[in-house]
This record gives C-alpha cells, sequence and structure tokens, in this order.
C-alpha cells in the first residue's frame, strides 16, 4: 500500500511541474510587447500563498505522505515568485502597486497563520489549523482562475486563457485528488476536488469558444484596436 502513494505522489510533482511550466508562453508574450496588458498577477499572488502553506502543512505531516507535498510546494513557491518579478517588471505604475498591495497582505496573512497556529498548537493541533487554511487558500488559487473564464465569456474570446495552464491544473488537480483519497486526507482532498471541478469547466468555456466563432461585443473591438495601435507605435 505504499507504494501507490509513492508513485500517485510522483505523478502529482510530475503534473505540478507542468502546471509551473504552464505560463511560460503568457510571460514569453508579455516580455516580446513589454506589457502585461490584460494579463492578470492574482493567479500567481494566490499560488504563492497556496505553495507556502501547503509547504508548512507538509512539514507538519511529515509522518503520513508530506514530503511529497512538500518538495512540489516548495518548488511551487519558487516559481510564483519568479513570475510576479517578472510581472512587476513588465507591469504599469498601478499594476505594480496593486500587486505588491496584494503581495504583502498575502504575507502577512502566511506569517500570522504560522504564528496562531504556533501559540494555540495546545488547544488546537497545529495540522488541524492550517489544514482548514490550506482549504480556503487552495480554493482561492483555484477560483482565481474564474476571473479569466468571466473575460473569456465576456469576451467572446479564449485570447486570455491560456490552454496550457488549465488543462495542467485539471491534470494536477485529479492526480492530487487520488493522493488525498488514498491516504484519507480531508485538507488535501477538498480543494483538489473543488480544483478538479473548476478544471473541467474552464477546458469546456475554452472549448466552446475556441470552436464557435463568436463577434466580440463593439467595447472590446475598439479596445482590441486601441491595444494594437499602442503595439504598432512600441515597434
Amino acid at each position: 500500500m505504499l507504494l501507490l502513494p509513492f508513485i500517485v505522489g510522483i505523478v502529482g510533482n510530475v503534473t505540478a511541474i507542468l502546471v509551473q511550466l504552464s505560463p511560460l508562453p503568457t510571460f514569453w508574450i508579455i516580455m516580446r510587447k513589454k506589457t502585461t496588458g490584460s494579463y492578470s498577477p492574482q493567479p500567481y499572488l494566490f499560488s504563492l500563498l497556496s505553495g507556502m502553506l501547503w509547504t508548512y502543512y507538509g512539514i507538519l505531516n511529515l509522518k503520513h505522505g508530506g514530503i511529497p507535498i512538500i518538495t512540489i510546494s516548495s518548488i511551487s513557491a519558487i516559481f510564483q515568485v519568479n513570475y510576479i518579478a517578472l510581472y512587476l517588471w513588465f507591469g504599469s505604475k498601478p499594476q505594480r502597486i496593486k500587486t505588491i498591495g496584494i503581495f504583502i497582505s498575502l504575507s502577512g496573512a502566511f506569517a500570522s497563520i504560522v504564528l496562531v497556529s504556533m501559540r494555540f498548537g495546545e488547544q488546537v493541533e497545529p495540522i488541524v489549523t492550517v489544514g482548514i487554511v490550506c482549504i480556503v487558500a487552495g480554493v482561492l488559487s483555484n477560483a482565481a482562475p474564474l476571473t479569466i473564464m468571466h473575460k473569456v465569456i465576456k469576451t467572446r474570446s479564449v485570447e486570455y486563457m491560456p490552454f496550457a495552464l488549465s488543462l495542467c491544473l485539471f491534470l494536477n488537480g485529479s492526480a492530487w485528488l487520488a493522493y488525498a483519497l488514498i491516504l484519507k486526507d480531508i485538507f488535501l482532498l477538498v480543494p483538489n476536488a473543488i480544483g478538479v471541478t473548476l478544471g473541467a469547466a474552464q477546458l469546456g468555456v475554452y472549448a466552446f469558444y475556441k470552436n464557435y466563432a463568436f463577434p466580440p461585443p463593439p467595447e472590446e473591438q475598439e479596445e482590441r484596436q486601441l491595444t494594437k495601435m499602442k503595439d504598432g507605435c512600441m515597434h
């Protein structure tokens, strides 16, 4: 029985690394255009918080399958820091201010959670406190791409929905959902079950708007025309 969670944990790590690599095409576009455009930093910010929390959870849960969680969560946090740094470099001043503000708030929240779990460790098991917070953070991390789904539905275009990221998130969530079921870890189960559901919804939205041509609304056409004009001036 120990072999099965080990294998599934390896699969989860592999698919998670693919998730971390999947934003590269998006950031290649950002670097090529030298602007972040309409891309949002929220998925990377919440993924960073989630990575830090799950790393801490894995440390508290070392004896019950915590090592795979630690390895991929810490790697994920490193990737997110680099993506956020690139976003800050190419973002506009308002985008930078907003991103830094959210980053500071999330970092403060993580520090507070660690302190609270240590302070009240005698009354409540730290792993329970951190596990509940991880569920919330995992849900927020998985729900962050909903803003992109909303934009796809509003603009009737998949231009701002990176398919590779959506697919990798779905596969990664499926692997960790299986891992949670094997270990009977409720804190790992809930956010990944939600993640798989939302991942399937994203893929469904992408397939619908990719395969059917819908004319964008007038205001979106004007916005795209202005963006093209700005890009032309930059070159």
